[in-house]
């Protein structure tokens, strides 16, 4: 049998002998004293990351863009701002060796 990450809501309220609702009622409490979205780079998996566009859609200018695709100095501001999870010309572990001094590849 393959491990799955993952229990649905009857799984989990079986598992501590409480009613779904109940479960629910605090996992609602969990997400709002932490601030928690379904887009929260903080809880969610590395591949999951690279692979959501709303987690790097950021406003340059009044313009949505794609923060991927912005200069390193734009990339680094909104990092610092704590816009997006990391700095993408730099890659997860911030050691790309192929960025330039402009900030292009």
């Amino acid at each position: 049998m393959r491990w799955r990450p993952y229990a649905t809501a009857d799984d989990l309220s079986a598992a501590f002998g409480v009613a779904k609702s109940t479960l629910s009622a605090k996992a609602k409490q969990v997400r709002d004293l932490t601030k928690m979205s379904w887009g929260t780079a903080e809880f969610l998996r590395e591949d999951m990351i690279e692979a959501s566009p709303m987690i790097w859609f950021i406003q340059v200018n009044g313009l949505i863009v794609d923060a991927r695709g912005l200069p390193l100095p734009v990339q680094a501001q909104a990092f610092e701002l704590g816009v997006i999870p990391y700095i993408p010309a730099l890659g997860r572990d911030g050691t790309a060796a192929w960025v330039t001094e402009s900030g292009r590849a």
